[in-house]
C-alpha cells in the first residue's frame, strides 16, 4: 500500500485527529455533531 493510497490518506487524517489533547477533543465534537446531523437526515 502506497503513501498516497486512499486508505493511507484516510488513517493520516484520521489518527493526526487524535495526537493532542485539543485535536482529541475537537474530534470528539466534529464526530458528535456528524453523527447528530446523520441522524436528523435520516429520520422519517
Amino acid at each position: 500500500m502506497g503513501y498516497h493510497d486512499g486508505y493511507m490518506r484516510w488513517y493520516r487524517h484520521f489518527t493526526l485527529r487524535w495526537v493532542s489533547k485539543q485535536g482529541a477533543v475537537w474530534g470528539a465534537v466534529v464526530d458528535g455533531l456528524e453523527h447528530a446531523k446523520h441522524t436528523v437526515e435520516s429520520a422519517p
